[in-house]
C-alpha cells in the first residue's frame, strides 16, 4: 500500500517531467468510459446537427459552444421530418453531453426550452 501511495504522489510530477499532456490523457480516459455505441450515437447526433443547421453539403465545423436557439431549431426540424421522440431525446442528450465535455453549458432557460420541445 505504501508503494502505491508513493507512486500516486509522484504521478503528476513525473508525467509533467516527461512532457505528457495529462489533460489529454484524462479526456481520453473519460471518453473511453463510454460504450462504443454511445460514442457513435453522439457522433451521429453531431453529424445530423451539422447537416440540419449548415446544410447537406456541410462537413465538420465547430458546433460548440452549442446555441440554445440552434438546438431548438434542430429539435424542431427532427420533429417535423418524423424522427421519434426517443431518438430526438437521445440525440439532444448526446449534444448536451459533448457541449459540457467541450467546457460549455447551456443556460438554464435553454435547457428548459429544449426539455419542453
Amino acid at each position: 500500500m505504501a508503494a502505491r501511495r508513493r507512486k500516486a504522489s509522484m504521478f503528476v510530477r513525473e508525467a509533467q517531467a516527461q512532457g505528457r499532456s495529462l489533460e489529454a490523457e484524462v479526456n481520453e480516459f473519460v471518453g473511453s468510459a463510454l460504450a462504443s455505441s454511445t460514442r457513435k450515437g453522439y457522433t451521429a447526433a453531431e453529424n445530423l446537427f451539422v447537416k440540419i443547421i449548415f446544410g447537406e453539403g456541410a462537413v465538420g465545423g465547430e458546433i460548440y459552444p452549442l446555441s440554445g436557439n440552434l438546438l431548438l431549431l434542430y429539435i424542431y426540424v427532427m420533429s417535423k421530418v418524423g424522427y421519434a421522440a426517443s431518438t430526438i431525446r437521445t440525440y439532444v442528450a448526446g449534444l448536451k453531453t459533448r457541449n459540457i465535455e467541450n467546457g460549455h453549458r447551456l443556460s438554464r432557460l435553454a435547457c428548459e426550452r429544449a426539455r419542453r420541445a
